[in-house]
């Protein structure tokens, strides 16, 4: 996602390999929301896992009042 980024960005960083994507056309606009569709795609396995590992660990944890000075 962050190289998705730096390559649309207003920057020249093909000198560190990173080919620009030119969202002022609409050919580069579609070029990079079809990117971030597919890397949303890619993540949500892994977002699904992380939610459901804190609602495991969400209802293990006990709430208990601090102790009284």
């Amino acid at each position: 996602l962050r190289e998705l980024d730096m390559r649309a960005s207003p920057y020249n960083l093909e000198n560190f390999g990173y080919e620009a994507i030119a969202i002022e056309t609409p050919s580069g606009r579609a070029e990079y929301v079809r990117r971030q569709q597919d890397l949303a795609e890619k993540s949500s396995a892994l977002r699904l896992r992380v939610i459901s590992t804190l609602d495991t660990i969400l209802e293990q944890v006990t709430i208990s009042p601090s102790p009284s000075i």
